[in-house]
């Protein structure tokens, strides 16, 4: 049994550290969306959505992309860390509740 919790312990923790390095940051993702860089699309490579930026980046001289990314930035900008992390950083979100202690 000890094995056992050995090894859930190990694993538990890499990921946590792997979740660590990927999580993307509330604040940058909000600067990105700003309607200059987020017309854009940059906000949503950054938060790993490559083909919402790609169509960001084909219509982004109707103005569209602005408009919509305007109404980003103000939803990033109000929403709570928590909120953030659960839509945008779930592995972060999920291994962030274990506390281990070796």
């Amino acid at each position: 049994m000890n094995k056992f919790n050995n090894d859930t312990k190990i694993f538990i923790n890499r990921n946590i550290e792997l979740a660590r390095r990927k999580k993307k940051s509330k604040r940058t993702a909000t600067l990105l969306a700003f309607p200059i860089l987020g017309s854009l699309g940059i906000h949503k490579f950054y938060l790993g959505k490559i083909g919402q930026g790609i169509l960001y980046l084909i219509f982004s001289f109707l103005l569209i992309p602005t408009i919509i990314s305007l109404f980003e930035f103000i939803s990033y900008l109000s929403m709570s860390t928590e909120k953030f992390d659960t839509k945008f950083n779930p592995e972060y979100r999920y291994y962030n509740q274990f506390t281990i202690t070796n």
